[in-house]
């Protein structure tokens, strides 16, 4: 005989357990030495402490991961950014903490919008609110999605450092995404904000902290986030003034918008790195770690299967369609592309996902210095050794002959 407890909300239907009553004085010890053994993340939801401010968040994150990829909801602020009586969503910010008892994070939001109005700079972090009902909302261990009421599905999920959203559009409206980099839920105390055009990019860092309301812990995160394709319309701002066009806002808040011309797919793909060291560690975090995808790549026309791809052989077009290969670092020790001209033999040596960093690379026996090459170069065949290692290496790549061409 066995009572089944539920919770309300958005956890209707997701969370019960069973309070066994025993049929007997004493359970039989044999009964608890034969349990089977089996995979326990299947019944961890991470909706559950996200009532009555429970100092939980449901977004994307790994164990121990520095990065966490949650929506805030609203109206007003939550401890964890996120609570289940709340219906609507002002953005999905990357960063937050867990039962701490404190208001923290909530830093460098991502808000999709159908971009029915003309963008103007936030007065304050719940300037783009969207309803959305529990109803359409997932949340699994490393992975969070959900469809907002205007039709913008939003998927997320997570490495130690990085983060990978993918936001399906509906055939209305201007396919828009702000990012606030000024959207600390405590007080930003500076922000920037810059665009890469010809990179797909879009790099910044806030400045914000005061945890638990200490008067001088601050802190600063960067991020470094690239698009799966390029900008049709996009601007920034810095404080109260909006610069339409413009690639560089910095203030006590700052952010940008960008849109896209979603003609053939109605998908837009995005990965963010995140340091609090600088907008290059940031970088490097995305790069070493960009070659995980936990996404069903049946519907988004192979992007994401193509990022993953050109990620385990440890080069990818940065700029897509050109003939620059931007190098990176492969995951297995040795892969081989057949192609009509030739084969490409591709070994890394030491390769491992604990091992993301270049210390040198030759290409058909003669060293290569430059942190790119062209498919020209082994378009007809090459073999490529990679000699990887768990820490940088401050001398390969840095010469400033060696900078990939500029498409500015």
């Amino acid at each position: 005989m066995g009572t089944q407890v539920s919770s309300g909300n958005c956890l209707d239907g997701l969370f019960h357990f069973s309070i066994m009553e025993p049929t007997s004085k004493f359970a039989k010890r044999e009964k608890v030495l034969s349990y089977k053994m089996e995979n326990l993340v299947k019944y961890v939801n991470p909706l559950s402490g996200t009532e009555e401010d429970g100092n939980e968040y449901p977004g994307a994150t790994m164990p121990f991961g520095m990065i966490q990829w949650s929506p805030d909801s609203g109206p007003q602020r939550r401890m964890g950014g996120y609570n289940c009586a709340d219906s609507v969503i002002y953005g999905f910010s990357v960063d937050h903490l867990s039962g701490a008892g404190c208001f923290y994070g909530g830093d460098i939001a991502f808000s999709p919008l159908l971009g029915t109005e003309e963008i103007v700079p936030p007065v304050s972090r719940l300037a783009f609110p969207e309803p959305f009902s529990h109803a359409n909302e997932t949340a699994h261990p490393s992975y969070y999605s959900v469809k907002l009421n205007n039709g913008i599905e939003v998927e997320l999920t997570a490495t130690e450092r990085t983060g990978f959203g993918r936001f399906t559009y509906p055939n209305d409206g201007t396919p828009t995404i702000v990012i606030n980099a000024g959207s600390n839920i405590i007080n930003n105390l500076k922000a920037s904000v810059r665009i890469n055009l010809p990179a797909w990019s879009i790099s910044g860092a806030a400045t914000g902290g005061h945890f638990c309301s200490t008067k001088y812990d601050t802190r600063t995160i960067y991020f470094y986030a690239v698009f799966g394709q390029p900008f049709a319309h996009f601007g920034t701002w810095g404080d109260s003034t909006l610069l339409n066009n413009g690639t560089i806002g910095e203030g006590k808040t700052a952010g940008t918008y960008v849109t896209f011309d979603l003609s053939k797919s109605r998908t837009v793909l995005a990965k963010i790195g995140i340091s609090y060291v600088s907008v290059e560690n940031a970088r490097r975090n995305l790069e070493s770690e960009n070659s995980i995808s936990r996404f069903s790549v049946n519907d988004d026309l192979g992007e994401m299967s193509s990022w993953y791809i050109f990620g385990v052989l440890g080069m990818y077009p940065e700029p897509p369609g050109s003939n620059i290969l931007v190098i990176g670092s492969p995951l297995f020790p040795k892969e081989v592309l057949h192609l009509k001209t030739g084969d490409v033999v591709i070994e890394g040596r030491g390769a491992g996902a604990s091992a993301p960093y270049v210390r040198s690379l030759t290409v058909n026996g003669k060293k290569w210095n430059k942190p790119w090459i062209g498919f020209s170069d082994i378009s007809k065949g090459a073999t490529l050794i990679y000699d990887l290692s768990r820490t940088p290496s401050k001398e390969w790549g840095s010469a400033p002959e060696d900078v990939p061409p500029s498409y500015n």
